[in-house]
């Protein structure tokens, strides 16, 4: 009886066409409640991150060995040599770096991101191993700009990508630990629909960070070029105002869709996902720190070295 109703309902429904605007309901709705109902190992994955490239920078700044261990001589030689010519990113102005490196960028930072969002299966194991390595060499890379005194103008080139680069490598943690809390805490469910919940969640944040990690390759590969120099400010405003506007939209993009949709989303949806005075109180605040956690993080180390 059961089979004979399953193959009728099969029949029945087989041919149903998806309701009309799923797709834009999915990037409007669904993935802005996703991040809604995961915050917590969104905000953990967050703050580990930022604690790793804190903890990369001091390693660095303590230990000169530091940075050819984590770097590589060969990188922290040319990245030297870059900075004595008065072009302390040049690095992402080749001539072959936007035609020839801007896919393989993307596609190196979403594999990134998947292994740290799998890596939640490991018990979190494989997520955090990749967001506190990843982490200390981005930490590593700041203080070796900061050791020879140019950290403005390599951080005004660096996180012309790397403000939605970074941010959401840190966001695809939070996914890989949003598995892992389906995996420890199923809490009321069974550990089996846990997984199958938090996995759905999970996937959903994945697949609506793509989008992003796409736009952080066409800025490295395309816009990154054209960043500051180590030169005055009259000979060069073109550069520094472009930086500046790329940045500042970067973070206008993140906070807009990781933060403010969200919020809204899941005040307008009580029923499709759990928000509390906690959500909040602490949400905004968490979410924030996840979206300008590392040019915040990395200009406060800069003044504090």
């Amino acid at each position: 009886l059961n089979d004979l109703s399953a193959r009728t309902h099969f029949s029945l429904y087989k041919n149903k066409k998806e309701r009309k605007g799923r797709f834009f309901s999915f990037w409007i709705q669904e993935v802005p409640l996703a991040v809604a109902a995961n915050y917590k190992p969104l905000i953990f994955s967050s703050v580990l991150f930022l604690f790793s490239v804190f903890l990369g920078w001091m390693s660095a700044s303590l230990d000169e060995n530091f940075l050819n261990l984590i770097l590589g001589e060969g990188y922290v030689e040319y990245t030297k040599a870059n900075i004595n010519s008065g072009k302390p990113t040049a690095i992402y102005g080749q001539d072959s770096f936007a035609s020839e490196m801007f896919l393989n960028i993307t596609v190196n930072n979403i594999r990134v991101a998947f292994l740290a969002f799998a890596g939640g299966l490991l018990f979190g194991l494989g997520t955090f191993f990749l967001l506190v390595s990843n982490g200390i060499m981005v930490g590593a890379f700041l203080a070796l700009f900061a050791k020879y005194q140019v950290f403005l103008t390599g951080m005004l080139g660096v996180f012309m990508h790397g403000t939605i680069e970074l941010t959401v490598i840190a966001l695809a943690g939070g996914a890989g630990f949003t598995l892992t809390r389906g995996l420890l805490f199923p809490g009321t469910y069974t550990r089996s629909e846990s997984m199958k919940y938090r996995g759905k969640q999970a996937s959903k944040i994945m697949v609506g960070l793509i989008p992003f990690f796409i736009i952080a390759g066409f800025i490295e590969g395309l816009l990154t070029r054209f960043a500051p120099v180590l030169a005055p400010l009259s000979e060069q405003w073109p550069r520094v105002l472009l930086s500046l506007v790329v940045i500042l939209l970067s973070l206008g993009l993140l906070l807009s869709y990781f933060v403010a949709l969200p919020l809204s989303m899941a005040q307008e949806n009580h029923s499709s996902v759990t928000t509390d005075a906690s959500l909040e109180k602490y949400g905004a605040v968490g979410q924030l720190i996840f979206s300008g956690l590392l040019l915040v993080g990395a200009l406060v180390l800069g003044v504090v070295n």
